[in-house]
């Protein structure tokens, strides 16, 4: 009995020491990544909206958040969500602090700001970038970082500076160090003042208690809407990027987001803001890619005008052409693998200039919701060249309908070509070089069969 007893009382004097070690056993053990987003990019809030509530409803439940207070609601750029399994930092690379971090993360991996793209998550010494490749590899990644005893803030140059203000850096050194209770109120870090937001309830921003943070003589990239747009903007940075959703580096000004506010009843994840951006800004993401674009939608639409209305340009053949085969055979490889991309959910291949996949991840990608474009695109141009075997028969009845269904499909394809390069630059706001290919294809195709098609409908009729 009496052993009991001392094994009781043991136990009653370790329990003080024994709580700061259990604190920070969990704070070693939560996994914390940073994400980089634009308030302009449809992509990351995809991703913040839809993904994020699934990784913390699986690991620790619905978030806490926590924003610098200090900071006035246009200059926000750090959002952390966190619980006791995983903390989110979400920066807002439009802003001058967070884009500030985002361009020492990409220098850091010696990518050029131009060619750096939102959403991007930085988890360790991985980085996941576009809304499609977050939610595909967070998992494995999470779980094997939890099995590792879990994982501290990536280093990024400029964040240790950050991370001392966060709530739980805060709780885990109050734990870890005897603090009077009278001197708690002086513990924080200076000039910090934060709000933090649990579960179910609203944000009421504190009153600035010091003056905010001098960002004045940054000159940060602001990051253009959308990687996919897998996001585009600096300030004074090249902008267009071909790899993620949204490039950075053309980004428009946010200033006009929507801060938390009081009396509103907001989730976690409805905390941080976003907005549509402007035509302009759209046309800034990819300057040279959109202005591609337009040039094109122009030549195509003289095009259609000028076959319509004159005879000039419209060459008769005698015998199929060649060249309309071997556009065609073009035509079908370039539709064949957006057929690919717009079916597996993989991402496209893109060059220097445009951005595919944030064109081939919107929801212009599909006709009625299920039909892929890239699918229709392949139909037509296999269709084109069974037409001109077809032409190529001594049958004169059937020539004649062969060489009018050439026409006809490229045609009706140039009209829809017209459609959805329209929506490119002015619309989506980013573009994607091989629909451009396939818009001239389709282009050249009308002008070669024009002609003959007006033709072979002459002697249909008569």
């Amino acid at each position: 009995m009496r052993h009991l007893l001392r094994l009781s009382l043991l136990s009653l004097l370790l329990l003080p020491l024994m709580a700061p070690y259990r604190q920070l056993r969990a704070q070693t053990e939560a996994v914390r990544v940073v994400l980089f987003y634009s308030p302009t990019c449809p992509h990351c809030h995809e991703v913040i909206q839809n993904h994020l509530p699934i990784f913390f409803g699986v690991y620790g439940g619905e978030p806490s958040v926590w924003v610098d207070q200090t900071v006035p609601p246009a200059d926000l750029s750090l959002y952390l969500m966190y619980n006791e399994q995983l903390e989110i930092l979400l920066v807002d690379a439009t802003r001058p602090l967070g884009s500030r971090l985002f361009v020492a993360e990409l220098e850091s991996r010696g990518i050029p700001p131009s060619r750096g793209t939102v959403p991007r998550m930085v988890f360790g010494d991985e980085v996941l970038i576009g809304g499609a490749e977050i939610p595909a590899r967070f998992h494995p990644l999470m779980q094997q970082a939890q099995n590792d005893g879990g994982l501290d803030w990536p280093a990024i140059p400029g964040l240790a500076e950050l991370t001392p203000a966060f709530p739980t850096a805060q709780t885990a050194a109050a734990d870890s160090a005897a603090v009077d209770p009278a001197e708690a109120a002086d513990s924080t870090a200076p000039g910090v003042a934060d709000t933090v937001m649990t579960p179910g309830d609203s944000i009421a921003p504190a009153p600035v208690t010091s003056e905010p943070t001098d960002t004045a003589d940054v000159t940060a990239p602001m990051v253009t809407p959308d990687a996919t747009a897998e996001d585009t903007a600096t300030v004074d940075t090249p902008t267009t990027t071909p790899t993620g959703d949204t490039p950075v580096g053309a980004l428009g000004d946010s200033a006009d987001a929507v801060a938390p506010t009081a009396d509103s009843a907001l989730s976690p994840f409805d905390v941080v803001p976003g907005r549509s951006p402007t035509m302009a800004e759209k046309l800034r993401r990819d300057p040279l890619g959109n202005a591609i674009a337009i040039v094109v939608l122009l030549a195509m639409i003289a095009s259609v005008v000028m076959i319509a209305t004159t005879e000039r340009f419209q060459q008769v053949w005698p015998k199929p052409p060649v060249v309309i085969l071997l556009i065609a055979g073009l035509g079908i490889v370039v539709a064949g693998y957006l057929t690919y991309v717009e079916t597996s959910g993989v991402e496209a291949v893109c060059g220097p200039v445009g951005d595919c996949n944030t064109v081939q991840q919107s929801e212009y990608a599909t006709l009625f919701g299920f039909l892929p474009v890239g699918l229709l695109g392949l139909a037509g141009y296999v269709s084109i060249i069974v037409a001109w075997f077809v032409w190529t028969a001594r049958s004169t009845t059937a020539s004649y309908y062969a060489v009018l269904s050439i026409s006809g499909i490229a045609l009706v394809g140039t009209l829809f070509s017209i459609y959805l390069t329209f929506l490119e630059p002015f619309v989506i706001g980013a573009t994607c070089a091989w629909c451009i290919v396939s818009s001239v294809a389709i282009t050249a195709l009308l002008w070669l069969a024009a002609g003959s098609g007006k033709a072979a409908w002459a002697r249909i009729r008569s």
